[in-house]
């Protein structure tokens, strides 16, 4: 393609020394200054081409609003949500992004839900359009209202598996010192992952672990004089004076620890846990790491003390995604 006019590109670096490059279009000469292309090349040259008038921009169709929407919107969102928009981007676009807004209409969004074979992911995907077609509404590309608003959804069964003692101890029996780490704060404070992960030195405020959850933003104090596990933890922390970052979770060389790395570690526990217990094999493979939040509402009280550690709005909730254990009632005779 050759030289890329006002084509820019910046070598950005972090606190930790993590280095990254951006991309910009300069435009300067009209009035625009510079435009953030993100750090992705091939997207940013994509935008590019839309910026100097060489790509078709799908003006008039949802595909503006998808491209826009992925290159302005979804980097402002944490990286789980990232991951699953860009998957219902994918799948939506080939079946909608050429089509105009006045052509999407409640019976094709209803046909689109219908012929999914995967039935979860499609209530998702319009869940996400729904989404789009707000910024859409901010954004000039339409007046219309989303069709889809109130439109029946799949039926969808909610995940019931249960992580009892058993299981457990089988796959911590197996796991190394930073899986036993996560399994340990996850089921201590019912964390979600990505939370465990955020854990810093900096949130001990004397006998207090202050956490503020990325999903929701509600705060949440938890004791930690009164948890078996978290003073061990936190001890453990300290100690290892090879770390160099402030993150509550590190490996013995002092390395952060990342979700790829508890992947491969939780694959391994797991299966060695399975190989060695072969009675409670088929319950060990079911389990997943974000089974552990389960746990912790199963290891509460009762439903309110569940509701409460998850830090979920309604104790509904809690019962239909999250603790399976039945309700605690004495017999009358």
């Amino acid at each position: 393609m050759g030289k890329l006019a006002r084509f820019r590109t910046r070598i950005r670096r972090g606190k930790n020394g993590q280095v990254w490059v951006c991309y910009y279009w300069d435009g300067t000469s009209q009035g625009r200054g510079e435009v953030s292309l993100g750090t992705d090349h091939a997207a940013a040259v994509r935008r590019w081409e839309e910026l100097e008038g060489l790509r078709d921009t799908g003006a008039g169709t949802l595909k503006a609003a998808f491209d826009r929407f992925e290159q302005d919107i979804l980097p402002t969102y944490r990286a789980t949500t990232q991951a699953d928009y860009r998957n219902s981007l994918k799948a939506m676009r080939p079946a909608m992004e050429r089509a105009t807004w006045e052509a999407v209409t409640t019976p094709m969004l209803a046909a689109y839900r219908d012929k999914r074979s995967a039935k979860t992911r499609a209530n998702r995907e319009l869940a996400v359009l729904g989404v789009i077609w707000k910024f859409a509404r901010e954004w000039g590309y339409t007046a219309l209202p989303y069709p889809g608003q109130g439109m029946r959804k799949n039926a969808e069964r909610p995940r019931r598996v249960d992580v009892p003692d058993a299981v457990f101890e089988a796959i911590y029996s197996h796991a190394d010192a930073v899986l036993r780490d996560v399994l340990d704060w996850m089921t201590a404070t019912g964390l979600r992952l990505t939370d465990v992960l955020a854990l810093s030195l900096t949130d001990i405020r004397g006998d207090v672990l202050r956490v503020t959850a990325s999903k929701t933003g509600k705060t949440a104090d938890f004791l930690i004089s009164e948890s078996a596990v978290i003073p061990r933890l936190i001890e453990r922390r300290m100690a290892n004076k090879r770390a160099m970052h402030l993150r509550m979770l590190t490996t013995a060389t002092g390395a952060q620890v990342t979700q790829r790395m508890l992947r491969t570690r939780f694959d391994a526990a797991r299966d060695k846990a399975a190989e060695q217990t072969p009675e409670l094999a088929d319950a060990i493979r079911a389990t997943i790491l974000r089974d552990m939040r389960k746990r912790a509402a199963n290891l509460a009280t009762d439903m309110a003390a569940a509701s409460k550690l998850l830090g979920h709005s309604s104790q509904a909730l809690t019962e239909k995604h999250y603790r399976t254990e039945g309700e605690r009632i004495r017999p009358v005779r």
